[in-house]
């Protein structure tokens, strides 16, 4: 049972009245528009972080994307520098047997000379074509890394313009915040102890408030009907009702608290 309150003939209907409850409700119902406010900041700054994490991982896509697309171009790039290793090594493996013809002394040495520089030239020859088709294959990757370079670079000022803009953000917000607890902290002390524990409690309900206004006979909280002939009564004393359905705190009319 909260202090002030009386239970009535109705199951679960709990009655605030006099003076002090009403000046307590009003506090409260001042107390749970700051509880949005601050609601609202968070959920601005979770959906902040989200735009964060979303421009971070296109970024790390764009990235990944690079890493892999210079991955192809160096591995083409190596098989390129070993075949041009190579086509040195039978150049000049040509070189040399054309420099030895002189020394041959007999038509059968000479030829089998010739037949062996024909070879070098024909694996030279083989090699020449393998660096053409590597030359071919490294066309499209060196534009596919420029274009990841681009993607990339772009990604990466969309996330530091993104950080840069809702840090801006964030410490603005922080202002306000902490202005926002700080008129909360105050209104919480006007608060008996034992009726802000059960606004508190009330509160970390989902979508549900901890106070409602009376429209009619229902609640606006939950929509829920309450008995008219305790509403009526409720009105005309000025007392102010709990839901029946979702407990919160009820109020038609709420004179202003007390500075």
């Amino acid at each position: 049972m909260l202090e002030g309150v009386e239970e009535t003939a109705v199951p679960h209907l709990s009655l605030l009245e006099g003076e002090h409850a009403r000046q307590q409700i009003a506090i409260l119902i001042q107390i749970q528009q700051l509880d949005e406010q601050l609601a609202s900041l968070d959920a601005h700054q979770k959906r902040h972080e989200q735009l964060v994490a979303a421009a971070a991982v296109q970024h790390e896509a764009a990235l990944l994307s690079l890493a892999s697309a210079r991955s192809s171009l160096n591995k083409i790039n190596k098989e390129w520098k070993a075949l041009e290793q190579a086509l040195s090594l039978s150049e000049e493996r040509v070189r040399k047997l054309k420099d030895c013809q002189t020394d041959l002394k007999t038509n059968k040495e000479y030829q089998a000379r010739l037949a062996e520089i024909e070879a070098a030239k024909a694996d030279g020859g083989k090699i020449e074509e393998s660096i053409l088709v590597l030359m071919e294959k490294a066309e499209p990757l060196k534009k596919a890394v420029a274009e990841q370079e681009a993607i990339a670079r772009v990604e990466g000022e969309k996330l530091q313009g993104v950080k840069a803009e809702i840090e801006t953000e964030r410490v603005q917000r922080a202002g306000v915040r902490e202005t926002f607890v700080v008129e909360r902290d105050a209104l919480f002390a006007k608060v008996a102890p034992t009726i802000l524990k059960e606004y508190r409690r009330l509160m970390t309900r989902p979508n549900r408030p901890a106070i409602a206004r009376l429209l009619g006979n229902v609640c606006a909280g939950c929509r829920f009907s309450l008995p008219p002939q305790f509403v009526v009564v409720a009105k005309a004393r000025e007392k102010i009702l709990r839901c029946t359905y979702c407990e919160c705190f009820l109020y038609a009319t709420v004179e202003p608290s007390p500075s």
